[in-house]
Formats: C-alpha cells, structure tokens, sequence
C-alpha cells in the first residue's frame, strides 16, 4: 500500500512538474517576444532622438 501511495505521488509530482514545465514553455516565448519588441522600440526610438539632434544641430548651424 505505501509503495503504490509513493508512486502514485511520483506520479502526481510527475505531472505538476509537467505541466508547470509547459506552462514556462508557453510564457518564455512570449516574454521573450515582448523584450525582444521593447528592445526595438528602444532603438527606433534612439535613432530617431540623434537624428532629430543632428537635424537641430544643422539648423542652429545655419
């Protein structure tokens, strides 16, 4: 009786670990998506701040 009880636990803790494994395989891809498109933002958004300071630069030149 306890050794089907443990592996019936095994089991149990078998499946959670599992699941949560598939969960984390789900949500790393999207987290991943996420960073990755907010570190292009970050660059779209840097190239365009030094193009605008070139082009003030520019105009207090002239």
């Amino acid at each position: 009786m306890l050794w089907s009880f443990c592996f019936g636990l095994s089991a149990l803790v078998f499946l959670l670990w599992s699941f949560c494994f598939g969960l984390f395989a789900l949500v790393f891809p999207l987290w991943s998506f996420c960073f990755i498109l907010s570190a292009l933002v970050f660059l779209l958004w840097s190239f365009c701040f030094s193009l605008f300071a070139l082009v003030f630069l520019l105009y207090i030149n002239h």
